[in-house]
């Protein structure tokens, strides 16, 4: 006998699983909607009773007309508890959460396998919030590490009318809020099919207590928030959120005033490609932003850069001449590469020039005592720097290079 879409209860029972049933423990589950007094449809309750007996977790459930009981209503937060090697599982059900706050928060875990249905939210809270706030019980640390987690789709709370094809109402609350203000989030692979209609889709949030680090995240399908990816805060400190690597396709479709990834961080590795977001919002490097590296797929939207520190963004394409080319500075100064790509700073006139200075972005200096000649080219990478000492100025133009 299968239950809801899934495995036969004495066989789940055998591999060692606590089973969440459409009916349980009427339909041969140990828990479920009928388990007296749950307000978590018995998923709070199996995952109690599997810590205390060191046993896994399956939720059994399968999405189709023909399997309303598969969509499982929980009015109450669901807390997974600290814990190591524990494995939750299940079919591609619906957990529907109308209660207030976060929907699902996961505390501290290493080595763990978590794999989560389709996750619906109508609060202003996150959907799916991963925070360390006690240690696990072996290592006896507070932090989310060296685990596997993944989801079907975190929807929040805003409403889109098929019919119509717009956002009916307002995107709310987060889809995928990372927060490490217990403890750091480090080394995790992290996966959605889908995250939508969220005023936030996923928030890397750092704290006092640690970083967020060192991750793999990847969403199929960011859409109709109105922002994509929030990666880092504007007053972190450098490091807090650093090394992870993230791949996204961002689509805000008829999300107004939207921006696709909003980045902060430190050393990042992204790729993303973004449609129908504010103009200049499909990306944004915030003041912080340093050392990112953005394989920027399709930006139709176009980029704004506000990082005072150099960071790379690759685009298909490169502007080439288009760049903009700014005036020789006066003798004895520099001009920065503010854009996001190294550009080539090609000599048309030589003027009277009796030495370069070449400036890298840590402020190391180098002077070379020479002339120019017309045709002689410049290699300025992200933040470099370069100038000269004349009686008569050069004139140059800029390149922008792929």
């Amino acid at each position: 006998m299968t239950v809801g879409g899934g495995p036969a209860p004495a066989s789940m029972r055998r591999l060692g699983y606590v089973l969440v049933s459409p009916a349980g423990p009427d339909d041969g589950g140990d828990f479920g909607p009928r388990t007296p007094g749950t307000r978590t449809a018995g998923i709070q309750e199996a995952l109690d009773a599997a810590c205390a007996t060191d046993r896994n977790v399956f939720i059994a459930g399968v999405q189709g007309e023909g399997t309303p009981a598969c969509v499982y209503q929980v009015t109450e937060t669901i807390h997974v508890p600290p814990r190591q090697g524990l494995r939750i599982d299940g079919g591609p059900y619906v957990l529907a959460y109308t209660g207030r706050g976060d929907a699902l928060i996961i505390d501290s875990c290493m080595d763990c396998w978590y794999r989560f249905g389709l996750i619906t939210s109508r609060s202003d809270g996150a959907v799916v919030r991963l925070e360390p706030r006690r240690p696990v019980p072996i290592d006896g640390m507070c932090v989310i590490t060296d685990s596997v987690f993944e989801f079907s789709s975190l929807v929040g709370g805003g409403r889109f009318d098929l019919a119509a094809k717009r956002v009916a109402e307002p995107p709310r609350g987060t889809g995928l809020l990372l927060d490490a203000c217990g403890g750091p989030i480090v080394f995790n692979r992290i996966f959605a099919v889908a995250v939508l209609l969220c005023d936030t889709g996923v928030h890397l949030r750092p704290g006092p207590r640690g970083a967020i680090s060192h991750n793999s995240l990847q969403v199929m399908h960011n859409h109709q928030n109105r922002v994509g990816l929030q990666l880092g805060e504007e007053d972190a400190p450098a490091g807090a959120v650093a090394f992870n690597r993230v791949d996204m396709s961002l689509d805000a479709e008829e999300v107004p005033e939207a921006s696709g990834a909003v980045v902060a961080g430190t050393g990042n590795l992204l790729s993303l490609d973004c449609a129908r977001m504010a103009p200049g919002r499909d990306l944004v490097l915030t003041r912080g932003a340093r050392g990112n590296l953005v394989q920027a797929l399709a930006v139709p939207s176009g980029i704004t850069v506000l990082a005072e520190a150099p960071n790379r963004i690759v685009v298909p394409g490169a502007a080439g001449l288009g760049v903009g080319t700014p005036a020789v500075p006066s003798s004895h100064q520099v001009v920065r590469n503010h854009h996001h790509s190294p550009v080539e700073a090609i000599i048309l006139e030589p003027g009277i020039v009796q030495a370069w200075i070449i400036v890298d972005p840590q402020g190391n200096r180098e002077r070379v005592a020479a002339p120019l000649r017309a045709g002689e080219r410049f290699i300025l990478d992200c933040g470099d720097a370069l100038g000269f000492e004349y009686s008569e100025p050069p004139a140059w133009r800029w390149r922008a290079l792929p």
